[in-house]
């Protein structure tokens, strides 16, 4: 450019570009090489994969307006647009599409891992439950111990409201604490035989004496639990003659306690039994024989007495100190 004094300034020759930064790096022979900024921009084919560029004037700015597309803007107002004749996705290097690939077929992969992971206990809890696959059947249920005062019967029917419910669901001290309610069950223990499967195991209470109340008689065991109520007095067991009320409870439990620590051979001839207290214990033998028991310590120590004492034709015999027996 020539300033008024008539002389070229070569800072403002406009000849050369005034901002390096847009001026292509390709060389001259390429034919997508940009226009470099403060020349005119003439019309021409930019080459594959660049499009056309158009406009005119000095190039003074360069804006990215989208994928594959530029725009410069010239001193004179034109604008110089270079858009991408070929999709930007077609000119990713093919090594790095392969990369792409991999990572997704890894996420996909450890996608399908999780959903393994967790598909697997999902679909186990599911079948566990809720299936009816893994519920108590009915003829899995496997019952020991009944006999004495626990009936069968009555052991069946609460165990049958379980049936049908999932094994991993069932309370098993909930069945234990029904079965103890019946009066023949002492003790249940109930155990889960997988898949679909009870074991239960009971311990009956066992008859220990018959107590008379009103026109019918009562069955008691060793505790004084009430088993049954009969019309008539079953054979082999001592009638208790003590009144069935709190009032009575002590004497009748200390009768109870000396009726089970008999020897077998004196407890199968006890005819009656009676206590006026918890230490005051009166036996009736069927032969007739009266034996003033006492409490229930040392019952082989009477027994033993007693024996001697009846074969020397004692009919009244006081053991409540077997070490000094009385007789009459």
């Amino acid at each position: 450019m020539i300033d008024q004094a008539g002389q070229r300034r070569p800072d403002l020759d406009l000849s050369r570009p005034t901002r390096p930064w847009l001026t292509s790096t390709a060389t001259p022979a390429k034919s997508n090489q940009l226009v470099p900024a403060g020349r005119p921009a003439q019309p021409r084919r930019a080459g594959p994969g660049l499009g056309e560029l158009t406009g005119g004037g000095h190039l003074t700015e360069v804006r990215r307006a989208g994928p594959g597309v530029l725009t410069m803007a010239a001193d004179q107002g034109a604008k110089v647009t270079v858009r991408s004749t070929q999709d930007p996705a077609s000119q990713v290097h093919p090594a790095f599409k392969q990369r792409r690939k991999a990572a997704r077929r890894a996420r996909l992969a450890s996608l399908g891992r999780w959903a393994l992971a967790l598909g697997i206990p999902a679909g186990l809890a599911v079948l566990l439950f809720a299936s009816p696959v893994a519920a108590v059947r009915q003829g899995d249920i496997k019952v020991e111990g009944l006999g004495g005062a626990a009936k069968p019967a009555e052991v069946s029917e609460v165990l049958r409201p379980f049936v049908g419910l999932p094994l991993i669901r069932l309370n098993t001290g909930t069945v234990e604490a029904r079965l103890e309610e019946l009066p023949g069950v002492k003790l249940a223990t109930v155990t889960r035989s997988w898949p679909t499967g009870l074991r239960v195991e009971v311990v009956p209470r066992v008859a220990a004496a018959v107590v008379a109340d009103g026109a019918e008689f009562v069955i008691l065991d060793a505790e004084g639990v009430q088993l049954e109520r009969v019309a008539e007095a079953p054979p082999g067991l001592p009638q208790v003659v003590v009144p069935l009320n709190q009032k009575s409870r002590r004497a009748l439990q200390s009768l109870l306690d000396v009726v089970a620590s008999l020897p077998p051979e004196l407890a199968s001839q006890v005819d009656q039994a009676s206590a006026s207290s918890q230490d005051g214990v009166t036996l009736q033998l069927a032969s007739g024989v009266t034996l003033m028991w006492g409490d229930a310590s040392a019952p082989e120590l009477k027994a033993a007495a007693v024996a001697l004492l009846i074969e020397q034709g004692a009919t009244w015999i006081d053991v409540t100190a077997p070490e000094m027996p009385v007789t009459k």
